[in-house]
């Protein structure tokens, strides 16, 4: 409807034939689609199953190129707009300035190249820079990619559990980096699928469904590394109130629970959940036991507990998603009326 509210309408649904049910499309969305009749649009029902996602068979394509006037934005400003048209799957940016971009925006665009996979500068003068983001989503599987995450966040919990304990290396700064390298690429990968649903298969999942579920659980591991990175950076140890054997432990149980719930994610079943929410159970009982009274253990014992909420939100999603594929074998077994 021209004139009202862009983003959304009410419409009436029509009887087309004698069982079918049809409803038009807002003609300003047709229009910058290139959309005609005859041409084929991909409906994929969202997670819950309550909203329809319509997008072109063929993605149009100006949502894969983007312009940015660098005079509009404060350096930081700038840094966000660049890694939001990153993850929103754009093939090419265009930066422009009337006055020239400053120092600080091309620091921006350079530190940007060594954090962001495939982005590059491939045209630059004092007044206008172009981008390409050469990763294409078609060369990642979205479950392995989300395997390589909680590993390498397993490796950053471990490296902090360590530092702790007077025997780190460094190694977790340089995961710490790797993870949101990462992190942003599989934001990619999420966003760039839920608007493209043709890219299902190339990206290793039968539908849309998981998608959401999968960004959740992207952002709760970065939030487990972030509370990681927060411990090392205290400068913080372990003091004699600490017994290391009895930590070591703790930790491998947390390692245990939180893999348990990300395989859940990546494979859910419901015996699995109830498992992976048994681990976490079962290593917040251990945790109660060990007791608060030495200042030290208790601030060791409140991150082990803040990891083990952002693995019970994993759990969670697992849940839901194996709730969802049971709800959808039951549905294929129900033979659809004929049209």
């Amino acid at each position: 409807m021209r004139g009202g509210n862009p983003i959304r309408s009410n419409r009436k649904l029509q009887q087309v034939g004698s069982s079918t049910l049809a409803v038009t499309l807002p003609v300003d969305w047709v229009e910058k689609q290139g959309l005609e009749k005859g041409d084929e649009v991909v409906v994929q029902r969202d997670e819950s199953g309550g909203s329809l996602l319509v997008v072109p068979n063929d993605p149009h394509e100006n949502e894969q190129t983007a312009t940015i006037d660098a005079d509009e934005f404060s350096t930081e400003q700038f840094r966000q707009v660049l890694l939001t048209q990153y993850i929103l799957g754009r093939h090419q940016l265009t930066i422009t300035s009337d006055s020239g971009l400053s120092n600080e925006q091309f620091n921006v665009i350079i530190e940007l190249e060594g954090q962001l996979m495939g982005f590059g500068v491939v045209e630059q003068t004092q007044k206008r820079v172009v981008i390409r983001c050469s990763v294409a989503v078609k060369e990642f599987d979205v479950t392995n990619l989300l395997e390589r995450l909680a590993r390498t966040e397993g490796g950053i919990r471990d490296g902090a559990v360590e530092t702790v304990l007077g025997n780190g290396d460094g190694i977790a700064d340089r995961q710490s980096q790797q993870l949101w390298r990462l992190f942003c690429l599989f934001l990619r990968l999420i966003f760039t699928t839920y608007r493209n649903p043709r890219l299902n298969d190339a990206v290793g999942i039968d539908t849309g469904f998981p998608l959401l579920g999968y960004r959740s659980v992207a952002t709760d591991l970065v939030m487990m590394a972030d509370s990681s990175s927060q411990l090392v950076d205290s400068g913080w140890s372990a003091g004699d109130g600490v017994d290391s054997e009895e930590l070591q432990t703790l930790a491998e149980s947390v390692d245990e629970a939180v893999a348990a719930t990300v395989a859940v994610v990546v494979n859910p079943t419901h015996d699995d959940v109830e498992s992976a929410r048994e681990l976490i159970a079962e290593t917040r009982s251990r945790i109660d036991s060990l007791g608060t009274a030495d200042d030290d253990l208790r601030r060791l014992l409140t991150y082990f507990t803040t990891i083990l909420d952002h693995a019970g939100r994993i759990q969670s999603v697992g849940a839901r998603l194996a709730y969802r594929q049971t709800d959808t074998d039951s549905q294929d077994e129900i033979e659809e009326p004929d049209a």
